[in-house]
């Protein structure tokens, strides 16, 4: 009995929980949708999720992740609640900004895509759930900040999937819903309220403490921020740029069958962000304190590919099964998951978590340009000759420029 409370209490044994959990729920609302609505209407799901990610991704600007490196800095001076409020007021003036641009952009889309058409249609359900999700996001971080880890896994990954889950069967249910848009948001406002449940450590939403009077770190928040922006911005465009081309060229099965590969395949970053989640506090500390972080990143190179090819080859013997739990057709799609898993194998190396948690998002943000571009170029070309198989061949090169150019910059540069 001891042992199992200990095991309970562990802090890797619960993030690895909750976000197997949160994992688990998001393949299942891609199986569902599939089976209840059709390929067709998983198609413009995926599509409709990915901008909302993709939205919150590019809105949070970075701050997200600024807040956790500087919020570590600002906690031990008892400054931290100053901190929140000035980095969310920067948050909602660039949220603003990109829905404002996501806009125009989907409307350009929607002349050659149905699904973008679809989703012009119900953009004010995509901008609150891109609201609703940033918000939770960079709240979510006080809980990292803190040291509560599995609470943050709790929120982030299986609060918000749930709570998806659990709306796209009850708006189906009850013929609400044509394409389950607002499971979307309804997920997102029930991950906002828990997020908000972790400002209140001292009874206070935005607590005071005594220190409060004091000169907060803020006067480069955006200049510090931008270049996360777009790192994770471009990182996240690098893989789903395809989606969106695929949406324009081919037709909404599709995007049905790729996003089913996506969904498959997504098992290897979710280990992957299990230790970076874990281990992220950790690299920023060693950082701050000017350690040599080449034996950090030795051993979570190690963890990580320890993890990740067993994955390689549980999909290799029960990839077809997998696919055939979405419907029919899908399992045609076998050997294009296997390439689609050895690219997210490759990108699965931490090499971008630790230019942005070093503070070097600069350099690498010149990388995943050019990685982008290879991929927007080559998708370009290929997709509307080769279908999907041109896709994931795209996603695998590009990939692999970016993580090879990654580390032989940090090689050089003897950062590692």
């Amino acid at each position: 009995m001891y042992r199992i409370i200990k095991l309970v209490r562990n802090e890797v044994f619960l993030v690895t929980l909750f976000k197997s959990f949160g994992a688990l729920c998001t393949i299942l609302i891609g199986i569902y949708i599939s089976n209840s609505l059709g390929s067709k209407e998983f198609g413009h799901f995926s599509v409709f999720l990915s901008l909302v990610t993709f939205g919150s991704m590019f809105g949070k600007a970075g701050l997200d992740l600024f807040f956790l490196r500087k919020g570590i800095e600002e906690e031990k001076n008892k400054k931290l609640s100053s901190l929140i409020k000035k980095i969310y007021i920067r948050y909602l003036i660039v949220q603003i900004l990109v829905l404002t641009i996501l806009y125009f952009s989907i409307k350009i889309l929607s002349s050659s895509s149905v699904i973008f058409s679809s989703i012009l249609e119900s953009y004010h359900i995509l901008s609150f759930s891109v609201i609703l999700l940033g918000s939770s996001d960079i709240f979510c971080e006080i809980e990292r900040i803190k040291n509560r880890v599995q609470f943050y896994a709790l929120k982030k990954f299986f609060i918000y999937s749930f709570s998806m889950l659990v709306f796209s069967i009850a708006l189906t249910e009850i013929n609400y819903t044509k394409y389950a848009y607002e499971a979307v948001f309804f997920g997102g406002l029930v991950y906002f309220i828990s997020s908000l449940i972790g400002l209140r450590p001292k009874g206070k939403l935005f607590y005071s403490s005594p220190n409060d009077s004091q000169k907060v770190f803020t006067g480069t928040i955006l200049r510090e921020s931008i270049p996360m922006m777009f790192v994770v911005g471009m990182t996240f465009l690098m893989g789903y740029a395809d989606t969106y081309m695929i949406s324009v060229f081919l037709y909404p099965e599709d995007n049905a069958y790729y996003a089913a590969i996506m969904k498959i395949s997504a098992a290897i970053t979710f280990f992957t962000s299990i230790v970076i989640t874990i281990r992220a506090k950790g690299i920023v500390d060693e950082h701050i304190e000017g350690k040599d972080l080449s034996l950090h990143f030795s051993r979570t190179t190690k963890v990580i590919l320890a993890i990740t090819f067993p994955i390689l080859v549980v999909v290799y013997i029960f990839g077809d099964f997998l696919l055939g739990l979405y419907g029919d057709g899908y399992s045609s799609y076998y050997m294009i998951l296997l390439v689609y898993v050895f690219a997210s194998i490759i990108n699965s190396l931490p090499f971008g978590y630790y230019y942005v948690l070093t503070d070097r998002q600069e350099k690498f943000l010149i990388i995943v340009a050019v990685g982008l571009s290879i991929n927007v170029i080559l998708n370009y070309l290929l997709i509307p000759v080769f279908g999907i198989e041109g896709a994931v061949w795209t996603t695998l090169i590009s990939n692999i420029f970016v993580n090879v150019v990654a580390f032989l910059y940090l090689k050089i540069t003897k950062v590692l």
